[in-house]
């Protein structure tokens, strides 16, 4: 098995040929997409370390946990010094009626969404970092281009959606 490895700049550790097999073998969507990508993995290789997920088609914050230590990853919450993570793994939470405190919560968490994040410069050689986020839908982005572009387009398929978001579990990944 390849073993995970942090990435020393936003790139691809898969194609996007590879990702869409993943997607129509096993139905690989955000969280096995980030996973993958923060760990410097293929797709496959991550499908047998999400507990649940060929029934469920889904990625819960346990489940990740778990692929994680299965992977031999350590994780920790991420600190209040960047909106994401340093480097790491984020779930989102998708504004809208589901999230008002009269809704049920049960209705929030289909309305969620895995991401990878690392803080890395602009171009090489350029002053200042910048926060960057993998997407399933988009690839890499600067988390501005992300939020202009990406999650309007993932948000449209929620109907009341208001275009805020929010992570609810924000995870720095420790390689050992």
């Amino acid at each position: 098995m390849t073993l995970p490895q942090k990435l020393s700049h936003p790139t691809y550790p898969f194609s996007e040929q590879e990702l869409l097999e993943a997607y129509r073998a096993w139905g690989c969507n955000c969280g096995p997409a980030a996973l993958a990508a923060m760990l410097s993995l293929k797709p496959n290789n991550i499908r047998g370390c999400l507990p649940g997920f060929d029934q469920k088609r889904y990625t819960n914050p346990t489940m990740m946990g778990e692929a994680l230590k299965r992977l031999g990853v350590k994780m920790e919450p991420a600190g209040d010094a960047q909106k994401l993570t340093h480097y790491g793994i984020c779930r989102i939470q998708w504004e809208g009626p589901w999230t008002r405190p009269e809704a049920n919560p049960r209705w929030a968490y289909t309305r969620t969404h895995w991401i990878g994040a690392m803080v890395h410069p602009l171009q090489p050689g350029w002053p200042g970092e910048s926060q960057w986020v993998y997407d399933v839908n988009a690839g890499w982005q600067t988390i501005n281009e992300w939020e202009h572009t990406a999650v309007p387009e993932i948000i449209s398929e929620y109907k009341g959606a208001t275009g805020g978001w929010w992570p609810t579990h924000r995870w720095e990944l420790i390689f050992t």
